[in-house]
């Protein structure tokens, strides 16, 4: 500890064969030594702060965190409870589950991606079949409903009136001397007229 009490290392006095061979020393080695001549990075991942915490206040903790191991990054599922005035550290290397974990979160990130791609793409779909249906119905002028659409319509009207007994009325409308319109102010003069009376 430093002069204000803070603890700033400790001395293994309790490892496992597991342990050794995690720090890369035999266990009469590793026992008596010192954490940061062993573990020199604990401090610098935060680990070192969370051991003394739970040293300090006697509250264990549990959790999964990063240490680069032997120049590889590696997760470890840490549980640390008090020991006297010191903690007892267990770990479990869990990199392989944190891995699959981390692809699967990613393979579900790009299957969420590609179902919004695809949501677009059917609204695109969507958009363009309906377009094309107004276009396929309708005079491109007036917008009202051409030739073709009429014919439907009128076959469709006239077999829900017979299967139901309902009256129909159809109402035409002429225009009367359309041509002359047509050849005094030609066709764009007879195309406003047509507009005109439509709406």
């Amino acid at each position: 500890r430093d002069e204000e009490g803070k603890a700033l290392d400790g001395e293994f006095i309790v490892a496992n064969r597991r342990a050794a061979a995690f720090a890369d020393l035999p266990i009469e080695v590793m026992l008596g030594s010192r954490v940061m001549s062993v573990f020199p990075r604990l401090r610098e991942s935060g680990l070192w702060d969370t051991y003394v915490r739970v040293a300090e206040t006697h509250e264990p903790t549990e959790f999964v965190a990063p240490y680069r191991a032997k120049g590889d990054m590696r997760y470890f599922d840490i549980s640390v409870g008090p020991l006297a005035d010191g903690f007892m550290v267990t770990f479990a290397d869990v990199t392989n589950r944190k891995r699959a974990e981390d692809e699967a979160r990613q393979k579900q990130l790009e299957f969420a991606a590609a179902n919004e791609a695809l949501r677009a793409e059917i609204e695109r779909r969507q958009e363009l079949e309906q377009e094309l249906s107004w276009l396929a119905t309708r005079d491109p002028l007036t917008g009202i409903l051409n030739r073709r659409a009429l014919t439907d319509g009128l076959e469709k009207a006239l077999a829900l009136a017979g299967r139901y007994g309902h009256p129909l009325a159809l109402i035409a409308l002429d225009l009367d001397h359309f041509k002359r319109v047509n050849d005094h102010f030609g066709h764009a003069g007879g195309d406003a007229v047509l507009t005109a009376a439509v709406n």
